[in-house]
């Protein structure tokens, strides 16, 4: 399954397909000594990265706050080692050079 990467200077957060697969994923990260938060919309909504009329996908229920540095990179690495693949969601700006593939 893909799991979708959005960033800001103090937070990461993995978006999930459907709520069962985030409650998968967080199950996972727990049982890795991962620190998993609740998802907010503040950051995004701060550095302009929720689009006009988008608010509403913003679905907490679907979305891990997995914190920055080591945290987001173990986080990160354990939702790869687990066989998901991880790419950048469409509201994270990227160079537009690759499909939004990211490598961990």
């Amino acid at each position: 399954m893909n799991v979708e990467v959005t960033t800001t200077p103090r937070e990461t957060l993995l978006w999930a397909e459907t709520p069962a697969l985030a409650d998968e994923i967080r199950t996972l990260l727990q049982n890795a000594g991962v620190l998993v938060l609740p998802a907010d919309s503040c950051e995004l909504e701060f550095f302009n990265r929720i689009p006009e009329a988008e608010q509403h996908l913003f679905d907490p229920a679907k979305i891990i706050d997995v914190e920055i540095g080591v945290n987001a990179h173990d986080a990160l690495t354990a939702v790869v080692a687990a066989g998901h693949s991880v790419r950048w969601h469409p509201w994270q700006a990227h160079d537009g050079t690759s499909d939004g593939a990211i490598e961990i």
